[in-house]
């Protein structure tokens, strides 16, 4: 097509658009959601390939063949997911604890420093307790094993499935409502949508790789 013609010179345009770093920013959380690199090329290949099924109903998934090519699947979100693994190395090299259990997690857990409950260290504190009921008590790399049997498979597309309808969702509200793009509601959902995502994938993962877990929930 004419109007897909690639330059140095357009590339070098969709490159500084803000698209860019919300496909970065957007998949440094999928890493630290998933912590797994098949899971997530399975959600940037199965992403783009949502693009081009529902590009006729959805303007912002009508595309060119090198931006979703070149600038999404090789290049923003392979930079996402390569700071997103960083993180989560970074994270699993310090003992942190997360919901502030007073070192019952075991070595893996950081004791509270006493001291008077006044100050930044008092802030800290509560603050690390409120994040907390969002994050995993541990934070450590999965092995999801994805084709050691045919039920692990189908347990995490399932997974993979509800992760490309929550994206395909998004999109669709904003042009259903017809809300404007400069608009926070759509980047604060998502927001709050990969907050409930870290414990809850965190949960569903405990479910189908330990033999001792029998159901998800409490």
């Amino acid at each position: 097509l004419d109007g897909c013609s690639v330059s140095l010179a357009r590339l070098g345009q969709e490159v500084t658009e803000i698209w860019v770093l919300a496909h970065i920013l957007g998949w440094i959380g999928k890493m630290c959601i998933f912590r797994d690199w098949t899971v997530c090329w399975l959600l940037s290949v199965g992403f783009e390939l949502t693009e081009l099924t529902f590009g006729w109903i959805i303007p912002q998934f009508s595309e060119c063949w090198w931006d979703s090519l070149l600038i999404d699947l090789l290049g923003a979100n392979v930079v996402g997911m390569v700071l997103g693994m960083q993180l989560l190395r970074f994270l699993e090299s310090h003992p942190y604890d997360w919901v502030g259990y007073k070192g019952e997690l075991g070595s893996g857990a950081v004791s509270p420093r006493k001291g008077s409950k006044t100050g930044l260290h008092y802030l800290s504190k509560k603050l690390t307790r409120v994040m907390g009921r969002f994050y995993p008590a541990v934070t450590r790399r999965w092995q999801w094993e994805m084709f050691s049997s045919f039920k692990r498979f189908a347990q995490i597309m399932v997974l993979v499935l509800i992760c490309l309808m929550s994206e395909l969702n998004a999109f669709l509200l904003l042009n259903t409502l017809e809300i404007p793009k400069e608009s926070k509601f759509n980047s604060l959902r998502l927001s709050l949508m990969a907050l409930v995502a870290l414990p809850a994938t965190a949960e569903y993962y405990d479910y189908i790789t330990s033999p001792d877990s029998k159901r998800l929930g409490p």
